[in-house]
Protein backbone atom coordinates (compact mmCIF):
# COMPACT_ATOMS: atom_id res chain seq x y z
CA UNK A 1 0.00 0.00 0.00
CA UNK A 2 1.22 3.11 -0.87
CA UNK A 3 2.09 5.82 2.13
CA UNK A 4 0.57 9.00 -0.41
CA UNK A 5 -2.91 9.05 -1.25
CA UNK A 6 -4.40 9.63 -4.31
CA UNK A 7 -8.06 11.91 -3.95
CA UNK A 8 -10.99 9.89 -4.76
CA UNK A 9 -13.69 10.73 -7.58
CA UNK A 10 -16.08 11.97 -4.84
CA UNK A 11 -16.55 14.89 -3.81
CA UNK A 12 -14.95 15.27 -0.05
CA UNK A 13 -15.66 18.21 2.36
CA UNK A 14 -12.75 18.03 4.49
CA UNK A 15 -11.55 21.23 5.75
CA UNK A 16 -7.69 21.45 6.53
CA UNK A 17 -6.91 21.64 10.34
CA UNK A 18 -3.76 23.09 11.84
CA UNK A 19 -1.93 22.67 14.73
CA UNK A 20 0.58 25.25 15.98
CA UNK A 21 3.07 24.59 18.99
CA UNK A 22 2.96 27.64 20.22
CA UNK A 23 6.43 27.36 21.61
CA UNK A 24 9.24 25.48 21.71
CA UNK A 25 8.67 21.87 21.79
CA UNK A 26 10.81 18.47 21.26
CA UNK A 27 7.76 16.81 20.03
CA UNK A 28 3.75 16.86 19.76
CA UNK A 29 1.27 14.43 19.83
CA UNK A 30 -0.69 16.68 17.19
CA UNK A 31 -4.01 14.50 16.23
CA UNK A 32 -4.87 11.06 17.36
CA UNK A 33 -7.04 9.89 14.85
CA UNK A 34 -6.57 8.75 10.80
CA UNK A 35 -5.56 11.99 8.98
CA UNK A 36 -3.50 13.15 5.92
CA UNK A 37 -0.53 15.14 6.70
CA UNK A 38 -0.18 18.29 4.28
CA UNK A 39 2.54 19.87 5.38
CA UNK A 40 4.67 21.37 8.71
CA UNK A 41 6.76 24.61 8.97
CA UNK A 42 9.24 24.45 11.56
CA UNK A 43 11.73 26.61 13.19
CA UNK A 44 14.86 25.42 15.14
CA UNK A 45 15.85 27.82 17.82
CA UNK A 46 18.46 25.81 19.11
CA UNK A 47 22.15 26.21 18.16
CA UNK A 48 22.23 22.84 16.59
CA UNK A 49 21.07 21.31 13.37
CA UNK A 50 17.63 19.32 14.12
CA UNK A 51 15.36 16.61 12.12
CA UNK A 52 11.61 17.13 12.21
CA UNK A 53 9.99 13.68 11.80
CA UNK A 54 6.69 13.18 11.13
CA UNK A 55 5.04 9.19 12.66
CA UNK A 56 2.11 7.30 12.22
CA UNK A 57 1.15 7.17 15.91
CA UNK A 58 -0.96 9.23 19.25
CA UNK A 59 2.03 9.21 21.45
CA UNK A 60 5.52 9.62 20.77
CA UNK A 61 7.75 6.72 19.67
CA UNK A 62 10.43 5.50 21.59
CA UNK A 63 14.24 6.49 20.53
CA UNK A 64 15.14 4.09 17.84
CA UNK A 65 11.82 4.42 15.91
CA UNK A 66 12.31 5.20 11.90
CA UNK A 67 9.92 8.18 10.70
CA UNK A 68 7.29 7.53 8.72
CA UNK A 69 8.18 9.67 6.06
CA UNK A 70 11.68 10.70 5.24
CA UNK A 71 12.57 13.78 7.94
CA UNK A 72 13.76 17.21 6.80
CA UNK A 73 16.97 18.94 8.01
CA UNK A 74 16.54 22.40 10.38
CA UNK A 75 19.32 23.61 10.46
CA UNK A 76 20.23 25.61 13.58
CA UNK A 77 18.54 28.86 13.83
CA UNK A 78 16.53 28.84 10.84
CA UNK A 79 13.25 27.80 9.70
CA UNK A 80 12.38 24.59 7.11
CA UNK A 81 9.38 23.12 5.89
CA UNK A 82 8.23 19.84 5.09
CA UNK A 83 5.54 20.01 2.02
CA UNK A 84 3.78 16.71 0.90
CA UNK A 85 1.08 18.77 -0.91
CA UNK A 86 4.01 19.87 -3.16
CA UNK A 87 2.98 16.96 -5.13
CA UNK A 88 -0.95 17.88 -5.98
CA UNK A 89 0.96 18.30 -9.52
CA UNK A 90 1.80 14.73 -9.86
CA UNK A 91 -1.92 13.80 -8.65
CA UNK A 92 -1.01 12.82 -5.06
CA UNK A 93 -2.68 14.25 -2.42
CA UNK A 94 -0.82 13.95 1.10
CA UNK A 95 1.04 11.21 3.20
CA UNK A 96 -2.18 9.03 5.13
CA UNK A 97 -1.83 8.38 8.53
CA UNK A 98 -3.78 5.49 10.25
CA UNK A 99 -3.18 5.77 13.81
CA UNK A 100 -2.71 9.78 14.35
CA UNK A 101 0.29 12.47 13.85
CA UNK A 102 2.75 13.06 15.85
CA UNK A 103 5.70 14.83 15.26
CA UNK A 104 9.33 14.87 16.61
CA UNK A 105 12.40 17.04 16.76
CA UNK A 106 15.68 14.40 16.28
CA UNK A 107 18.87 14.82 16.85
CA UNK A 108 19.73 11.97 14.24
CA UNK A 109 18.49 11.86 10.41
CA UNK A 110 17.93 8.25 10.38
CA UNK A 111 16.03 7.14 13.57
CA UNK A 112 14.28 9.21 16.46
CA UNK A 113 16.58 10.38 19.13
CA UNK A 114 14.10 12.71 20.62
CA UNK A 115 15.69 16.42 21.40
CA UNK A 116 15.94 17.54 24.90
CA UNK A 117 15.86 21.32 24.29
CA UNK A 118 12.69 22.26 23.12
CA UNK A 119 13.78 24.04 20.39
CA UNK A 120 11.49 23.27 17.98
CA UNK A 121 8.24 25.28 16.69
CA UNK A 122 6.02 23.81 14.80
CA UNK A 123 3.03 24.36 12.72
CA UNK A 124 1.07 20.97 10.94
CA UNK A 125 -1.51 20.64 8.46
CA UNK A 126 -3.46 18.47 7.84
CA UNK A 127 -7.03 16.53 7.17
CA UNK A 128 -9.12 15.03 9.18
Amino acid sequence: MSAIQKPSNRVVHNVVMIDDSQAGMNSRAVYPNPCTFLRAFATNTSGSNLYLMVFDATSLPTNGTAPRIRPVLVAANSQATLDISLLQALGLYGLMLNTGLVWAASTTAGTLTADGTNSMWVTAQFFS
